[in-house]
């Protein structure tokens, strides 16, 4: 079992035909790009935002010639507001980190995934007779 850390770009797909919607009026506007801290992927410091999917996100956007303003979100905040939202009031962009479920999928064009973690539990191997001697003879039972 794994959980992926993945950078959210909500709506991706809308970025660049918003782009090009406000080119042809001879204006470009910042797009509106919500984050939710979750070190070391996205950070606050003082006003600042950093951490390796800002990076990417800045680096991306640079690239793509567009500008943006930073709106700043608690993690699960920013899931009830794209689950809530009435679409005039969700951000053309989302950066964080969270797991793909299939409810999210439903409500969210992720990013593929540039971080993976395998988280794993390691258990002393038992038999059922030694589990069952074990509660027997713990002096707490």
């Amino acid at each position: 079992m794994y959980l992926r850390l993945l950078l959210v770009l909500v709506a991706l797909t809308i970025v660049p035909s918003a782009f090009a919607q406000d080119q042809h009026a001879g204006e470009t506007a910042p797009l509106n790009v919500a984050l939710a801290e979750c070190p070391p992927f996205v950070m606050f410091d003082n006003g600042t935002y950093s951490g390796l999917a800002v990076y990417l996100w800045e680096q991306v956007g640079q690239e793509m010639g567009l500008s943006w303003e930073y709106t700043e979100y608690p993690l699960g905040g920013m899931l009830d507001a794209i689950r809530s939202g009435d679409g005039s009031q969700l951000p053309d962009v989302a950066i964080s980190c969270t797991s793909v479920t299939a409810e999210r999928e439903k409500l969210i064009d992720f990013s593929h995934s540039f971080n993976e973690t395998y988280t794993a539990i390691a258990v002393k191997q038992s038999t059922l007779w030694s589990a069952v001697v074990g509660f027997f003879t713990n002096p707490r039972v």
